[in-house]
């Protein structure tokens, strides 16, 4: 039985551009999620859970970043701050102990402390 993902299509596209960007960081590739990444203070690693939850729900996706497709750029983040984001990051990491996998620690990933006023 296959299992249903939590991510919302906003985070599955943002996340599969972010990690092609990051495969490809040394290519000239124009990179548009990874810049919307580094304003909410955070670097490529911090999206770690979300391509465990893609790994879990078995994304055909990711096999095809392997393969040389490349993903559509986005032109938006799907969330408007760090805290937002942070708050999902601990959603999914739930998610993931109950589907018997390790979460990953973000803290690690913020480079820079940004709170909602900011």
């Amino acid at each position: 039985m296959a299992v249903r993902s939590p991510l919302r299509f906003d985070e599955i596209f943002f996340t599969y551009r972010l990690l092609f960007e990051t495969l490809h960081f040394s290519e000239s590739i124009e990179k548009t999620a990874e810049p919307r990444f580094r304003k909410l203070g955070l670097s490529n690693g911090a999206i770690e859970n979300f391509i465990r939850v893609m790994q879990v729900c078995q994304y055909a996706m990711l096999q095809k970043i392997q393969l040389g497709h490349v993903p559509p750029i986005v032109g938006y983040c799907p969330w408007q701050n760090q805290e937002a984001f942070l708050d999902r990051v601990c959603e999914l990491q739930v998610w993931l102990k109950r589907n018997g996998r390790e979460p990953c620690d973000v803290e690690p990933f913020i480079h820079e402390r940004k709170n909602k006023l900011a």
